[in-house]
């Protein structure tokens, strides 16, 4: 009667047979404790969670049989708050999903590419676009089940790849250059890093660069490229310069 609600009660009859004696008890927060006949009883509780009513049947010769029934009291459960762990991604992060915790509870996640859970916080390894979109979320406490949530993955940046190539030109010669030939993909930032013995720097087709050092030596060249999500991919390679030595 009135399920889910604060006035919601119960109702429990016995359909024994070839008994001398019935004794009912109503568990916990129960308005009423305990009872000896056939019912109906209509019983409510003062206190939520899960209640264990027993009925034992006594035959005249001592005999007897225990039933129990086993329930939950629950009022209709608040609306779930959920949480991500970034409504923008980058593809192979893992997204985590979070709602608080319910006292009995069970959770019914979906979302998008046939994404089903029952986890309290489910997560959602190697993201790509097909996660993309919304995921709801109901919660159930015994028969009572909460108004339905959502929240919206924006979107998920394919894996960026930083790659540059090299090109020595005019080798040993006083004009002597490297062109640095980028071959990146998926990025909209793009960050060269030369070290600090630069003599020129020339922009050339692609974002890619022709460089003249002023020393000789090892030096290590850094490509660092970003997506608008934060999505960040790094490559570096070393060069060994070697300038046109004097005359002599």
């Amino acid at each position: 009667m009135n399920p889910c609600t604060d006035s919601q009660a119960y109702v429990f009859e016995s359909v024994a047979s070839n008994y001398a004696e019935l004794k009912w008890s109503f568990g916990e927060g129960a308005s009423l404790a305990t009872a000896d006949g056939i019912g109906p009883y209509t019983i409510t509780y003062n206190t939520p969670g899960e209640k264990v009513v027993v009925l034992e049947a006594k035959g005249s010769n001592g005999c007897s049989v225990i039933t129990t029934k086993n329930f939950i009291v629950a009022k209709t459960p608040d609306k779930p708050t959920i949480t991500a762990s970034d409504l923008t991604l980058c593809q192979g992060d893992v997204l985590q999903l979070s709602t608080p915790f319910l006292n009995l509870s069970t959770y019914h996640w979906s979302g998008p590419n046939g994404f089903t859970s029952t986890e309290q916080n489910p997560a959602i390894p190697n993201v790509g676009p097909e996660h993309i979109g919304i995921y709801k979320l109901f919660v159930q406490v015994g028969d009572c089940i909460s108004e339905e949530n959502s929240l919206e993955i924006l979107s998920v940046d394919l894996k960026p790849e930083a790659a540059f190539s090299i090109v020595l030109n005019n080798k040993c010669e006083a004009n002597q250059s490297f062109s640095f030939v980028n071959a990146s993909k998926n990025y909209t930032k793009l960050k060269w890093d030369f070290g600090l013995s630069v003599r020129t720097n020339t922009d050339t087709a692609n974002e890619s660069k022709v460089i003249t050092f002023n020393t000789p030596g090892l030096k290590t060249i850094t490509l660092t490229i970003e997506t608008d999500n934060g999505c960040v991919a790094i490559a570096t390679q070393e060069i060994l310069v070697e300038l046109k030595p004097d005359i002599p």
